[in-house]
């Protein structure tokens, strides 16, 4: 897991959580397969005590192999959607490894909080969720009637595929009445969410998330 932690930009306490501990299965669970293949396992989550169901297994192969992803089994949910259940604000990112770098920022940031300034941290329902896309250009309507009365934060990739992705999701988003919609893209020259990380300390990416976000 250090390898691939390296690898994809992300701390390994992150990528290690997502392994082995079964509660983080809401959030989407990562795995190895043959070879030393990274797994993203999409994970569903019928009720309060009820076990963890899978749904499928998107593969993603070696660097330099092809092809780079590979899914079996269902895309009927964004990697790690159970986590949207009790959150007034959902991240939502074009790549499951994007969503990672998010969720490292999101928490540096809540523990730079509760370390600084324990009296005003909230509370568990006012995190923000983070979930991933299957792709680019892949929202559907029934995801977003789960989303109305919440904010909506669109992390978009630096490219043409991912604003007119963005485009596409904020109109199925606004359609279904979420409260509001905004859009967060890094930097010139900087390609996504995980780069942005590369980039910079955890809870500055954090901070950019929140404040340099626009509505749209």
């Amino acid at each position: 897991m250090a390898w691939w932690a390296a690898r994809l930009g992300l701390p390994l306490d992150v990528v290690m959580f997502h392994t082995d501990i079964q509660e983080a299965a809401a959030l989407g669970l990562l795995g190895l397969g043959k070879g030393g293949r990274l797994l993203y396992v999409y994970t569903y989550r019928p009720g309060a005590g009820e076990p963890v169901r899978v749904l499928g297994v998107k593969t993603r192969n070696l660097p330099g192999t092809e092809p780079r992803f590979l899914m079996r089994g269902s895309k009927q949910r964004p990697w790690g959607w159970d986590a949207v259940d009790s959150a007034g604000l959902v991240l939502v990112t074009e790549g499951e490894s994007d969503a990672l770098a998010a969720r490292a920022a999101v928490w540096a940031w809540l523990e730079d909080w509760a370390r600084n300034d324990p009296d005003s941290y909230p509370a568990a329902d006012e995190m923000p969720a983070v979930v991933a896309k299957p792709d680019a250009g892949t929202f559907r309507d029934a995801w977003a009637r789960k989303l109305v009365g919440k904010d909506v934060e669109l992390l978009v990739d630096n490219d043409d595929a991912g604003r007119k992705g963005a485009e596409k999701t904020a109109e199925i988003l606004r359609a279904a009445g979420v409260r509001r919609v905004f859009v967060w893209t890094p930097a010139a020259g900087v390609k996504d969410a995980r780069a942005a990380l590369d980039a910079a300390r955890p809870w500055l990416l954090a901070d950019d998330l929140i404040f340099g976000r626009k509505e749209i």
